[in-house]
């Protein structure tokens, strides 16, 4: 994805199932934790992980190559943008350009409750960059 200077923009959110198992009336009660992530990108940048800030055109459903029976999870790659005066934000940090850039322990143990979405969002520090993102998290089954 190419994002350009200025506001933050959404790469990868995860959410909650409301129900879990699909189709049991239940509710979800899976553990799911943030798990790790990792940037490349061609320019410096700066980034967020967001913790259920409204997304404009989010539209989740269905983890790719995931059987939605499989999953209690359901991810979102389609929102535009991000409104950071909403939520809380769990971490934040800068990316070098053409380095790689990976956050694989989180100094706090973090529980996604209800369908509130996790995003991690990312902005160019000058110009536009070109990233690649892998965003992580695990399921306590």
């Amino acid at each position: 994805m190419t994002v350009g200077a200025g506001a933050f923009v959404p790469t990868i959110s995860f959410r909650r199932k409301a129900i879990f198992p699909d189709g049991s009336n239940r509710n979800n009660s899976v553990n799911v934790q943030i798990s790790s992530f990792d940037i490349l990108a061609s320019t410096d940048l700066r980034w967020q992980l967001r913790y259920g800030s409204t997304l404009t055109g989010a539209s989740f459903g269905n983890i790719s190559d995931t059987p939605s029976s499989e999953t209690c999870c359901q991810s979102d790659v389609s929102a535009t943008a991000i409104n950071s005066s909403t939520g809380m934000k769990l971490m934040s940090g800068f990316v070098k350009g053409g380095q790689h850039a990976a956050q694989q322990s989180f100094p706090v143990d973090t529980v996604l409750n209800g369908t509130n979405p996790v995003t991690l969002a990312i902005a160019s520090l000058s110009g536009n960059a070109t990233c690649n993102i892998i965003f992580r998290v695990h399921e306590d089954w």
